[in-house]
């Protein structure tokens, strides 16, 4: 409630009640230079006594105003107005007294607060209170700790492997690489960085940041997901997993097959753990989660950790599919477009392709089937479509797809400005080919 009236962060917080100090300072002021000068002014005089009344009225009504009608705007999500349009006659005036006395409780309730939290801030900010590990001249000890209950609620080897882990990437940055030299960093900001404050900061601004970075360290766990997987998407995994393993805590079914492929692939400062991925993979499987089901399906393919098998494995891409999963859509039709442990259908496949919604998968696979005329009635404009959708959303076979459309582009297929289109492409391929070229003569 607090934080909905004031601001969600400190920074949000001061610049909030600066204003309302401000302003509430100078109403203060107002009313008591009227007090202190009652006995100075002639107050029979009826202008006079008028104007000092309107004063009273605006400093006590504008007290009101600033630290009660915005703050139970906020909250209740309604003001005077609608309090007193919302019933007719006695009903809605019965509201609108009413909600004068919210408002009235209200700014007597947040003033107090309001006041008390922006000197404490304002006393923070000018560092006239010291921390009592900067006043011994230490530095304060990480008590950083992890609620590993929800380990404990599934097996005893979970657990024991929590307590043995040692989470490298708190230890992994120090000022002897002179990483930090140039900026005088207190250790908040040094663990903030660590756990991926900065990748935050430079997507929203320092702002906004600041407001998503304390929802997520109070436990917000769309939040954690969110910035788990903006870290994960920028390669910075260690501190993903940090923020995965948050959302863990909450019985998160995406951390629990985000978590699994970590320890699975153990990544750098990660140990490796296929056991302890397995039964984390497996409590997203009970749970109907898509992507989990399908990676069990790959690690049956591939004999993975657990024994090959091609029949287990295509049942759970199968059930995956089922489920709107599109790479194992995809995955699905290709074995049937293939035969591999079902009758060959390219009928069924085509139809797989097409289901897929997003057109980095199947799309490719579709073209392909379009183009030759494979299950489907020959269309190579709408292979042209099916590529291009494919390309532009970063298709596994992205090389493939783009010679085979400038092959369709050349052969006068496709819409618009293909001629401009095929030159854009055929430079695409050039600087592709080039790149690989240049690998190839690299000494090993």
């Amino acid at each position: 409630m607090i934080k909905e009236v004031f601001g969600y962060t400190e920074e949000e917080r001061y610049e909030c009640l600066k204003k309302k100090f401000i302003i509430s300072s100078l109403m203060i002021l107002s009313l008591l230079a009227m007090f202190l000068m009652k006995d100075v002014i002639d107050f029979g005089n009826s202008q006079l006594a008028w104007l000092v009344a309107i004063l009273y009225f605006v400093d006590v009504f504008g007290l009101i105003f600033v630290w009660g009608w915005t703050a139970t705007k906020k909250i209740f999500k309604i003001t005077t107005i609608l309090a007193l349009i919302s019933g007719k006659g006695i009903v809605g005036m019965f509201l609108f007294v009413f909600y004068l006395f919210v408002v009235y409780f209200a700014s007597i309730f947040f003033g107090c607060i309001g006041i008390i939290m922006f000197i404490y801030l304002w006393v923070k900010r000018h560092h006239i209170i010291r921390k009592p590990s900067a006043l011994l001249g230490g530095q304060r000890k990480n008590t950083r700790s992890v609620d590993n209950s929800y380990e404990e609620r599934y097996s005893e080897e979970v657990s024991e492997y929590s307590d043995k882990e040692n989470y490298s990437y708190e230890e992994e940055y120090s000022h002897e690489d002179g990483y930090f030299e140039e900026e005088d960093y207190s250790q908040e900001r040094l663990l903030k960085i660590r756990r991926g404050y900065d990748a935050l900061e430079n997507k929203y601004g320092e702002v906004k940041a600041a407001r998503i970075w304390e929802r997520a360290e109070n436990g917000d766990l769309d939040v954690q997901l969110s910035l788990a997987n903006l870290l994960d998407e920028s390669a910075d995994h260690q501190a993903a997993y940090y923020w995965y393993k948050k959302a863990v805590e909450k019985e998160s079914v995406e951390a629990y097959f985000k978590v699994s492929e970590y320890l699975s692939s153990g990544y750098e400062g990660i140990p490796q753990n296929r056991s302890v991925a397995m039964k984390l993979l497996k409590l997203a499987i009970s749970r109907n989660y898509p992507p989990a089901i399908y990676q069990l399906g790959c690690m049956y393919e591939y004999g993975d950790t657990v024994a090959k098998d091609e029949a287990k494995a295509f049942k759970c891409y199968v059930e995956a599919a089922k489920l709107g999963y599109d790479p194992a859509k995809e995955e699905v039709g290709l074995w049937y477009f293939h035969g591999r442990h079902v009758t060959a259908n390219e009928a069924v496949a085509v139809r797989l392709f097409a289901q897929c919604k997003d057109p980095k998968y199947g799309y490719y696979y579709l073209a392909n089937c379009l183009a030759e005329g494979l299950g489907v009635a020959k269309d190579k404009n709408k292979a042209v479509l099916c590529l291009e959708k494919a390309i532009a959303n970063n298709c596994s076979d992205i090389s493939d797809a783009k010679r085979m459309l400038y092959k369709l582009y050349q052969e006068g297929f496709g819409s618009g400005d293909i001629e401009s289109k095929k030159k854009k492409l055929k430079a695409d391929l050039d600087k592709g080919d080039r790149l690989l070229s240049e690998l190839a003569n690299l000494p090993l």
